[in-house]
C-alpha cells in the first residue's frame, strides 16, 4: 500500500502518469492492466491525487482495501477484483463488468456496484460461493440496496450518510491493518484525526469503552498520542450482539440528530 506523504509528490505524479498510459491500451504486452490494477490501490487517496474518472481499463486481478473516496469507474471490465475489508460506496460505476469479487462481512459496496459472476465471499476463515439470484441478495445487503428502516435496522441512513459515521468507518478499517492510528502519522491519517469530527468520535468511543489511549514521550516536540479501537470489526460488521457496539450507534444517533438540529 502507498503511503501518501506532505513532503513527497511521488503518489501523486504516479497517479498522472498511470492515468495517461492506461488511457492508450498495450497490444505488446498487459503493463496497461498492470498499471490500472496499481492505479486502483490509490483509490483511498483519490481526492488528495486527483483521481476524479477511471474508464476503459480492463484488470485481471485488482486488490483495494481501506475507505475510497469519491470517483468514477466507467466502461470498464474486472476479470477479479479483492475487496475484502473495503469500503467502496463512495465510487460510482457506470458500464462496468465484474467476473469475481472475493469479499468478506465488512465490505461494503456503492449502489452502482454490478451484478457479480460470482462472489467469493470469506466466513469465519472458509470461503463460499455465491451466483446468481444468491450474489445478488448479498451485493444488495452489502451496501447497494437502501433498505427502508425498520427496528431491525441497526444505523439510520441519516447517521450512514453523515461524516461522523464516515470518519468511524475509515478509523475501525484503519484498525484492520495496524493497531494504532498515531495523531502525527502519515498524511492519510492525519486526514482522520485533523477531521472536526474526530474528538466527538473520540468522546463517543470512550464513554462506551471502545477506545484505549496512550501518550508517547518523543526525544524533542509535543508528545504524541496513539488512539485504538476495540471491537473494530464488529463495529464494521454493525454487530447487533455486541452491546458495546448497539450503544456505540445509539450514541451516535442522537449526535447526529443534535449536529443537525
Amino acid at each position: 500500500m502507498f503511503s501518501l506523504s506532505a513532503d513527497n509528490n511521488e503518489l501523486k505524479s504516479f497517479a498522472k502518469i498511470a492515468a495517461a498510459m492506461i488511457s492508450v491500451p498495450s497490444e505488446l504486452d498487459r503493463s496497461d492492466r498492470n498499471i490500472a490494477a496499481l492505479l486502483l490501490t490509490c483509490l483511498p487517496f483519490a481526492g488528495s491525487v486527483g483521481i476524479t474518472d477511471i474508464e476503459n481499463i480492463h484488470v485481471d486481478d485488482s486488490v483495494i482495501r481501506g475507505v475510497s473516496d469519491f470517483c468514477r469507474i466507467s466502461n470498464s471490465s474486472f476479470n477479479q477484483i479483492d475487496l475484502r475489508e473495503c469500503d467502496i460506496s463512495n465510487v460510482t460505476f457506470e458500464n462496468v463488468e465484474v467476473a469475481t469479487v472475493i469479499a468478506n462481512e465488512i465490505t461494503r459496496l456503492s449502489p452502482t456496484f454490478p451484478d457479480p459472476g460470482m462472489i467469493q465471499l470469506e466466513v469465519e476463515g472458509r470461503q463460499e460461493l455465491l451466483a446468481g439470484a444468491e450474489a445478488t441478495q448479498w451485493i444488495n445487503a452489502h451496501g447497494r440496496a437502501r433498505d427502508n428502516e425498520s427496528s431491525e435496522t441497526l444505523v439510520s441512513e441519516g447517521l450512514r450518510e453523515h461524516e461522523l459515521y464516515r470518519l468511524l468507518q475509515k478509523s475501525c478499517r484503519v484498525m484492520l491493518r495496524q493497531h494504532w492510528i498515531r495523531s502525527d502519522g502519515d498524511d492519510y491519517l492525519i486526514k482522520i484525526v485533523k477531521s472536526e469530527f474526530w474528538q466527538t468520535l473520540v468522546d463517543i468511543l470512550r464513554k462506551n469503552d471502545l477506545l484505549a489511549e496512550r501518550h508517547g514521550k518523543p526525544a524533542s516536540g509535543p508528545p504524541s498520542i496513539f488512539y485504538h479501537i476495540p471491537h473494530a470489526r464488529e463495529i464494521l460488521q454493525e454487530d447487533r450482539s455486541n452491546e458495546l457496539v448497539t450503544s456505540l450507534f445509539a450514541d451516535l444517533e442522537e449526535k447526529v440528530a443534535e449536529l443537525r438540529n
